[in-house]
Formats: structure tokens, sequence, C-alpha cells
């Protein structure tokens, strides 16, 4: 394995003092810009990296944030982590992406990992089994910014999608096209958006002069086959279409539906929530509400540095539009 390159290394092959490699190498004033390139340039070609653990000890900056987020393999979060890591690197930030898989007690390690590395800042998708996390991270003055979910009573800001009005349009688009017995697959109801989508349904079902039927609301956890055993659970039922909490759990419904013979929008229409069509291609046609990823990542990942930056600055709690996207597993009957 190759030695580390050292500030001493280059100061041996420039001719310079130690100090003023280090001046150079962070563009300090007492030096020319000439300096301070061939200093850059040499330490380039041999590879110097900084030190960003003795950097920080001096400083009290790593110029690093921590995303923690609750399913790394749902496309929705991989795609707004994407587009976070894209805007931090922008701002000389790295992202720490860990993952909880919706569990409060990896949260709370995940959160007391980020503590130990000194992260400039925390994105935190909350699995909301308590507010446990969150205030942790505020008895140790981190700058955070809660995304996709929040708490009603909490001082940290949030950016959520309209998710009471993107449950709205889906159920009021499966009523507009003749569908009256919609089930509805739901999330766990400690989770802020799924509740806020269960609203929007039964806000279109009242404004739609029908009342919605409890039995039709089931809440799914996202385990395996859980989808396949709720939709055997509820054939009784004879629903006509379903609305998905997002688009994961609607594609593991169409698939379940399949599998009974049953045909998308033949016999049963879908509509999903996230719209990851619209980046990542799927074969069948998902009519879903549509959320804007990059929107959410640009808007928390400001929010956050606005923080970092003034830690007395309290940005306000962003609610971002959505849309519905109307595709094939929806039609009129």
């Amino acid at each position: 394995m190759a030695a580390r390159v050292t500030l001493k290394d280059i100061a041996r092959k420039t001719g310079f003092a130690v100090i003023t490699v280090s001046k150079a190498l962070h563009n300090h004033s007492d030096l020319s810009k000439k300096t301070c390139a061939y200093i850059q340039q040499v330490a380039r070609e041999m590879g110097y990296i900084r030190n960003a653990s003795a950097s920080s000890l001096r400083s009290g900056v790593t110029n690093t944030l921590a995303l923690i987020i609750g399913d790394i393999t749902n496309p929705l979060f991989s795609i707004v982590a994407k587009q976070l890591e894209s805007h931090a690197r922008k701002h000389g930030y790295a992202v720490v992406i860990m993952n909880t898989d919706e569990m409060e007690d990896r949260e709370m390690r995940a959160i007391d990992a980020a503590i130990a590395m000194n992260v400039d800042g925390i994105l935190l998708f909350p699995c909301q089994k308590s507010d446990a996390s969150v205030r942790k991270i505020q008895d140790y003055h981190i700058p955070c910014v809660l995304l996709g979910r929040k708490f009603d009573q909490s001082h940290c800001p949030s950016v959520v999608f309209d998710d009471c009005r993107g449950g709205y349009l889906a159920t009021r688009h499966l009523l507009d096209q003749g569908y009256r017995r919609i089930l509805m697959i739901n999330s766990d109801p400690c989770i802020y958006s799924a509740r806020e989508r269960q609203k929007g349904y039964l806000a279109a079902h009242a404004d739609f002069g029908i009342p919605a039927d409890p039995d039709f609301i089931v809440h799914c956890k996202g385990l395996s086959g859980e989808c396949a055993r709720i939709i055997e659970e509820k054939m009784p039922l004879k629903f006509d279409a379903i609305f998905s909490y997002n688009d994961v759990l609607a594609f593991e419904a169409i698939n379940a539906l399949s599998e009974k013979g049953l045909q998308v929008p033949g016999h049963v229409g879908v509509v999903g929530f996230d719209d990851i069509q619209s980046t990542v291609p799927y074969p069948f046609p998902l009519t879903s509400v549509s959320v804007p990823e990059k929107e959410i990542a640009a808007s928390a990942l400001s929010a956050l540095l606005a923080l970092i930056e003034d830690p007395e600055n309290h940005p306000s709690d962003q609610v971002l539009d959505v849309s519905l996207v109307i595709r094939g597993s929806t039609r009129k009957i």
C-alpha cells in the first residue's frame, strides 16, 4: 500500500516550507496566486489527499452531511438521495447515506453515527415511530431538516409534498372514471404522509357524495408478500379499484391481481403515488401522483445550509405541490 502523501513530502518536492505549503493549499492571501497554483499542482501530481479529520478538529467543520432514510430500495428515496448528493457536492459537501429500514432503533444508531462523525448537518426521512430521534438531534444542536414527513410538534423545519391533495387527486380521478369501491392500501398510520393521503381519499369521497367505507382502508407495513395477503383478504369486498400509498405497493398489487387472473385496468383500476415511472422506466403504464423529487432535494438542502450558516435562522416548513399523471392502469367504466 502506498504511503500517504504529507505536507512535508510536498515541501521537499517544491522547496517551500511546510507552513507555506499549508497556506497554499488553502489559497491563503499571504501568497501569490502563482505560488498557490504551483504548490497545488505538485500536490495533485503527488496524489495528496487532505486529512479531513485533522482539519475538522481545528475548524469544527467537516463539510459532511448525513442523509438518513427509511428504505434505500424504494426508488423514490434513491432518486431523492441522488439529487441531494448532487446538489450537496456543488456546495462542497460530501453526503453519508444511512438506511434505517423504517426501524426506530436503527434510526437512533444512525443518528449516533452521524454525531460521532461530527457532521455539519442532517437530512432525515424519519420513521416516525416517535420523535425521539429528532429530539436527540436537537439536544446536540445539529442543524437538521426533515424530508417527506414531519411531526406536528417539532421545531425542526421540514420539506414535504402536498400529500392530502395527492390523495384527493388520485381518489377523485378513480371516482370520475366510474370506480366506486376503492380499496386504499395505505402505509403505517404513524407516518405523516400516510395520514395526509388518507385525508385526501376521504375528502374526495365526501365531495363526490359517496360515504367512504372504513373496511376499504387497510394499512400495510411494507413486508414481503403483505400486499398479496391484503388483496386476498379484501377480495370479498369486490373492490373495483386500488389507490396505493406509493408506486412500489401499486406494482405489487398489480402483480397480485394478475396472479388471481384479474387484469388492470380491465377488472381493477390502480393508482399509485410518487410517479417513479417518470424517472425509472417500467413496462406497465401506471397512473400515479407525481411529486417534485428535484425540488424537494434542492429545497431541503437550501434550508439545511441556511441553518448551518446561521443556527438561529429557522426556515419555514415547505409544502410542495403535486399533480396526477394518467396512464393505462385506469379507464372509464
